[in-house]
C-alpha cells in the first residue's frame, strides 16, 4: 500500500493528509503535537457504490481544535451544524483538490503502467477531479463524470445526487455557467512542479502559485466585501517553483499634503453647518453666520487690505496678495491619509531542464501562465471576461503550510509575464528542440489592500509574518 503524506491548513488547524495511491482514498489526521499525543483520524473518504463520499471522524474533537484556533483569532466558535456545513462546503473540496493533485501526478506511482491502471479505476469510481489518462476526461468536483475533454466544454452525464453534498459546492456549478465556452480551459487540481525530482536529504522551501477563476465582487456592502478570497473561483493548475534569491515585500499607505487656509476653513464651516441643518430656520442661521464671518474679516483693519487683495486675486486668477502685501496666506499645510495602496511583487525564475520530461514540464508551466493570465471572450464575442487570479504561497519544507518567516499574499492578478528564451545571450537547444534555459519574469499585484484586521494583534508570538 502506497501512502503519500502532506500537510494542509484548514480553519487554522494544520492536519496531515494521507493519500492512498492504490485505493484513491484520503484520510485526514491530527498529527501528534499541539492537540494529541498520537495521530488522531479526523475525516476520511470511502467508496459507496459509484459515489465517493466523505465522513467526519471524531467530530467533537475536530471541532474543538478548530474553535480553539478561531478563539486565538478572535472569531466566534462554530456550532456542530455550522462546523459540518463549513467542512462539507470548504474543507472537503480543499482536501479533494490536494488528493487529485497527488493521484493525477504519474510521478507518484512506481511505473507509468501502474499510474494509468490506478487512475482509470479512480475515474470509474467518480473520485472528484480525477483525469482519465486515456481519454483526458475528468470527474467534476461534484463527483460526476464529464462528457468532454477537460480542455473543452464540459457537460454532466447525469444530474448531481444531492444526497452527497460533501463532494463539492454550488459555486462549482456557477463557475461552469460563467465559462460555458470553455475557451480558456484548464486542468483542475493539476500540479506542475519544477524541478520534477529533488535529490538530497533536505526538505526544500517552495513558492506555490495556483490559478483561480475570477469571481466578481458585486455591489453589496458589509464584511463580505472584505473577505480575502471573495474573488477566487474554481482552482486550476498549481505551479510549484523553487525559491529565488531576492524575496521582498513593501507595504505602503497613501498620504499626501493638504491645504486649508482660513478663508477656505470659513467657507467649509458654512457648508458643513448648511448641510447638517435639520430645518429651514437652521439653514438660514448658517448662511447668516457665514456672511457675518466674512464681514468681520473685511472690517478688521489689519486684514482689510489682505482680504480685498485675496478676493481680487481669486476673481482674476492672480497672486494679488503677494504683489501688494509681500505675504502669503497661511495654508495650514498638513499631511492627510488618502487611502491604502495595493502591493506588487516581482519574481524572476530560471528554468533549466535536465531531462526530456523536465523540458516538457518547463513548456507546460510557461503555457499555463500564458493561458491563465489572458483575457477570454464571452459567448458572442461582445464582452471580454476577466483573466484568472492567482493564489501565491510560500511553502515551508516541501509540505503545504505557510512559511512562518515569510509574508502571506492576498489573491493577485498577474499583470506582466515575460519569457526570455536566450537568457545566456546565445541560442542553444537540446536535441528535441527545447531551449537549454528559460528566464521567467512575473509581476503580480494584489486585488485587495492590506487592512489592520488582516494582521490582528496577538499576546503571543505570531504564527507567521502576516500580510
Amino acid at each position: 500500500m502506497a501512502i503519500i503524506k502532506s500537510t494542509r491548513d484548514w480553519q487554522g488547524v494544520t492536519v496531515e493528509e494521507r493519500i492512498n495511491t492504490e485505493t484513491g482514498q484520503i484520510e485526514i489526521y491530527a498529527p501528534p503535537g499541539k492537540y494529541t499525543s498520537t495521530p488522531l483520524k479526523l475525516a476520511e473518504t470511502y467508496q459507496d457504490g459509484d459515489k465517493n463520499k466523505w465522513r467526519i471522524n471524531n467530530e467533537e474533537r475536530y471541532r474543538s481544535f478548530v474553535n480553539d484556533a478561531r478563539k486565538g483569532q478572535n472569531q466566534r466558535p462554530l456550532t456542530q451544524d455550522k462546523f459540518e456545513q463549513e467542512f462539507y462546503k470548504e474543507g472537503a473540496p480543499l482536501f479533494n483538490n490536494d488528493r487529485a493533485a497527488t493521484l493525477n501526478n504519474n510521478d507518484n506511482y512506481s511505473t507509468q503502467q501502474e499510474a494509468r491502471i490506478a487512475r482509470e479505476a479512480f475515474y470509474d469510481n467518480n473520485v472528484p477531479l480525477i483525469v482519465n489518462p486515456d481519454t483526458g476526461k475528468q470527474v467534476s468536483s461534484l463527483g460526476v463524470k464529464t462528457t468532454e475533454n477537460i480542455n473543452g466544454e464540459q457537460e454532466n452525464e447525469e444530474d448531481n445526487d444531492n444526497d452527497n453534498p460533501v463532494i463539492g459546492s454550488s459555486s462549482d456549478l456557477l463557475d461552469v455557467a460563467n465559462d460555458p465556452a470553455g475557451n480558456r480551459g484548464g486542468n483542475k487540481g493539476k500540479q506542475l512542479r519544477y524541478p520534477i525530482r529533488i535529490t538530497g536529504p533536505f526538505e526544500y522551501d517552495f513558492i506555490s502559485i495556483t490559478a483561480h477563476d475570477y469571481k466578481p465582487s458585486g455591489i453589496g456592502i458589509g464584511d463580505k466585501q472584505f473577505e480575502e478570497d471573495k474573488n477566487l473561483g474554481t482552482p486550476y493548475e498549481t505551479v510549484i517553483l523553487p525559491m529565488q534569491p531576492q524575496l521582498s515585500e513593501t507595504n505602503g499607505v497613501n498620504w499626501s499634503d493638504d491645504k486649508l487656509n482660513p478663508v477656505q476653513a470659513a467657507l467649509g464651516k458654512v457648508a458643513v453647518d448648511l448641510i447638517g441643518a435639520d430645518s429651514l430656520g437652521a439653514a438660514g442661521d448658517a448662511i447668516s453666520q457665514g456672511f457675518k464671518t466674512f464681514g468681520d474679516i473685511v472690517k478688521q483693519p489689519e486684514l482689510k487690505q489682505f482680504a480685498s487683495a485675496y478676493f481680487a486675486g481669486q476673481a482674476v486668477g492672480a497672486n494679488i496678495v503677494g504683489r501688494t502685501t509681500g505675504m502669503v496666506i497661511n495654508p495650514n499645510l498638513e499631511l492627510l491619509f488618502n487611502g491604502p495602496n495595493l502591493r506588487s511583487f516581482n519574481f524572476n525564475f530560471k528554468l533549466t531542464p535536465r531531462s526530456k520530461d523536465e523540458a516538457e514540464r518547463c513548456k507546460e508551466i510557461i503555457y499555463t501562465f500564458k493561458r491563465n493570465m489572458a483575457v477570454s471572450r464571452a459567448p458572442g464575442n461582445l464582452f471580454l471576461k476577466s483573466p484568472r487570479l492567482f493564489r501565491l504561497k510560500y511553502i515551508f519544507k516541501g509540505g503545504d503550510t505557510q512559511h512562518p518567516y515569510l509574508n502571506k499574499f492576498k489573491p493577485c492578478a498577474l499583470t506582466n509575464f515575460s519569457v526570455n528564451y536566450t537568457p545566456d545571450g546565445s541560442y542553444s537547444t537540446f536535441e528535441n528542440g527545447s531551449m537549454t534555459q528559460y528566464a521567467l519574469n512575473m509581476s503580480f499585484t494584489e486585488v485587495m489592500p492590506i487592512y489592520a484586521e488582516d494582521n490582528k494583534s496577538t499576546s503571543t508570538i505570531p504564527a507567521d509574518m502576516g500580510f
